[in-house]
């Protein structure tokens, strides 16, 4: 039995001693002759150490894992005869956060009134991760740029989130104290790591 099945992972895991994935997938078409589906997964490609029999439901649990690892999974249906579809397609579940780098200080000009315009902090930040290519790793600022800065301190934040959802942040102090006179410094003050969904 040849079906193709389309999945996806909908909710990662809660990150404690153990982690649970629970996937969701679209039935093949037709699938008059589908009797249930098995989740197979394990620690690498097209490799799967584990598999769980979730009967004629479309979705379906893998707990027990190790939330350090990254873990991969496929889909098959089978039929009343026990015999098996290949393969769907490789989902990846990764949880290690991206690791940002982020740019020298970058120097900020006030005006008269002694504030200071929030620059593009982005352009100068690269960031590196195991699952995602930097392409596909959403990148944001807070507070954006152009916004108008008056406070003597503000923390800004370069935050990373990859495909699977992982967000690393790194906080920035902007200070707006003349340093030298007549121009502002933004400084790295911290780096903090966040995983998806802890708890």
């Amino acid at each position: 039995m040849k079906r193709h099945l389309i999945c996806a992972i909908l909710l990662t895991a809660t990150l404690t001693h153990a982690a649970t994935v629970s996937i969701s997938w679209d039935p093949p078409t037709p699938s008059n002759n589908v009797a249930g589906y098995k989740i197979y997964h394990g620690t690498a490609i097209r490799t799967y150490t584990g598999r769980v029999d979730v009967g004629d439901h479309t979705q379906g649990s893998v707990s027990g894992l190790d939330p350090t690892k990254t873990y991969h999974f496929a889909i098959t249906a089978y039929n009343t005869a026990t015999n098996e579809s290949d393969y769907s397609a490789e989902l990846v579940w990764d949880n290690d956060a991206p690791v940002i780098v982020s740019p020298r200080d970058v120097v900020l000009l006030p005006d008269v009134a002694g504030a200071a315009i929030m620059p593009n902090i982005l352009e100068g930040v690269s960031v590196s991760d195991d699952f995602s290519v930097s392409g596909d790793i959403a990148l944001s600022q807070v507070p954006k740029a152009g916004t108008v800065i008056t406070a003597e301190m503000l923390i800004a934040k370069i935050i990373a989130i990859d495909e699977a959802g992982n967000k690393a942040e790194k906080m920035l102090a902007i200070i707006t104290r003349p340093n030298p006179p007549g121009n502002l410094r933004m400084e790295v003050m911290a780096e903090v790591t966040t995983r998806r969904d802890t708890e």
